[in-house]
């Protein structure tokens, strides 16, 4: 289902969109359980979405608006306070 760039899942398939807030709940996880490669890989999938959106293309570009809901899973998963 992880393809590298996000996960290419059920609602990946019709538009070719990555959702956003799958790679934040994969980080926020990932420094839960103290995986330290697991940390990186979404932090540094995360990081150079731009514009951070609720959907992204294979090139991290931003599509679309962002609501509170996916900018909150994604602030979550990088600022708080987590074992890193």
């Amino acid at each position: 289902m992880f393809d590298g760039k996000g996960f290419a899942d059920r609602a990946y398939t019709p538009l070719g969109y990555y959702e956003t807030y799958k790679p934040a709940l994969g980080l926020y996880t990932a420094r839960l359980l103290a995986m330290k490669s697991d940390i990186e890989l979404f932090g540094n999938l995360l990081n150079p979405i731009e514009p951070f959106a609720i959907l992204y293309n294979s090139d991290l570009q931003g599509v679309g608006d962002l609501n509170i809901e996916t900018a909150s899973l994604i602030a979550i998963a990088l600022y708080s306070d987590l074992p890193t």
